[in-house]
């Protein structure tokens, strides 16, 4: 999930919220006018209208939790793989995998920031290596 829709669906979710708590209020107020007066039939189908709004928004905002919480995981699982191409690699070669987890200068662990311009340097020990021929 983008941060797009990251952002759209948090938007989403405020709104269904404000709504259920809206309802609630409308509840609250017609149990309590219901406990002196009772409640009319007219009263009565609203209040079991509202009622079933709540379930409805409430399963959606369950859906929206849900899924914004795998889009989180997802993006902390993106955050951990570095993902550095290279512009000038054939087409199949040009992005390498790394694991995320760098050591700055004072030895504490960092990691690339998106979009990063980073450069590549690949180290092998003597014995890992073979002579190439002519």
């Amino acid at each position: 999930m983008s941060n797009v829709e990251q952002g759209e669906n948090h938007a989403t979710m405020q709104q269904l919220k404000e709504e259920i708590r809206r309802l609630r209020e409308q509840q609250s107020a017609a149990e309590k006018m219901a406990g002196f007066v009772g409640m009319t039939t007219e009263e009565s189908e609203r209040y079991r209208e509202r009622n079933n709004r709540i379930k409805r928004l409430t399963s959606q905002l369950a859906v929206l939790d849900s899924a914004e919480e795998v889009a989180l995981h997802e993006q902390n699982e993106m955050e951990a793989i570095a993902r550095p191409s290279v512009d000038e690699a054939d087409e199949l070669y040009r992005e390498i995998r790394v694991e995320n987890v760098l050591t700055d200068e004072n030895g504490k662990k960092v990691r690339l920031k998106l979009g990063a311009d980073v450069d590549v340097v690949v180290e092998a020990d003597t014995d890992a290596t073979t002579k190439k021929p002519d």
